[in-house]
Order: C-alpha cells, then structure tokens, then sequence
C-alpha cells in the first residue's frame, strides 16, 4: 500500500547500475516508521531491496559492486596510502645515536 503522496517509482526507473524491478515490502526502519522498498536489478546481475528514498537522494548507485569497481581501479593505478611510513627504514640503515 502506498501513500496518496508518494511519488511513482515504475519498474525499469534506473538509478545508476540499478532498475527497478518491482514495489517490495516496506521496510521498517529503527522508529517503526514504514518507508517503501523496491527490488532492484544490479547491472552486474545481482538483486538488492533498497528504501525508495535512498534511490532517489542518490544514496544507493549499485549492489556494492561500484565501490568494488572503484577500489580496484584507485588500487592498480596507485592513488591510495600506504600504511606505512613514506620513508621506511632499512635494517641496514645506522640508527642516530
């Protein structure tokens, strides 16, 4: 059941990698508030239910394979910090005294 103000979400509405498939259940959130849920199609194959809102404020572009995507790409071209210090230390280097 939706309410007489919600906005139509029609199955094949795209959101990034994701379309919509079908109205799902609503979803509960942590004040008992009832928010609508779609099922969408990933264009990676895989399906999620993701609330309405976080469709349309942009929240949500994929099941997760995006940030994967990304995070590999930013890894091989090497834009990510090391852990470790920018000038390590051989053993073999002397130790100020």
């Amino acid at each position: 059941m939706t309410a007489h103000n919600a906005k139509p979400m029609p199955a094949g509405t795209r959101f990034g990698r994701l379309v919509i498939i079908r109205e799902a259940e609503a979803l509960v959130d942590k004040k008992g508030g009832r928010r609508r849920a779609f099922t969408c199609k990933c264009d990676c194959g895989n399906e999620t239910t993701l609330a309405g809102s976080t469709l349309r404020a942009g929240h949500s572009k994929s099941c997760g394979c995006l940030f994967t995507d990304t995070h590999r790409a930013r890894m091989l071209k090497g834009h990510h910090k090391s852990i470790y210090a920018s000038d390590p230390v051989s053993i073999d280097d002397e130790l100020p005294d």
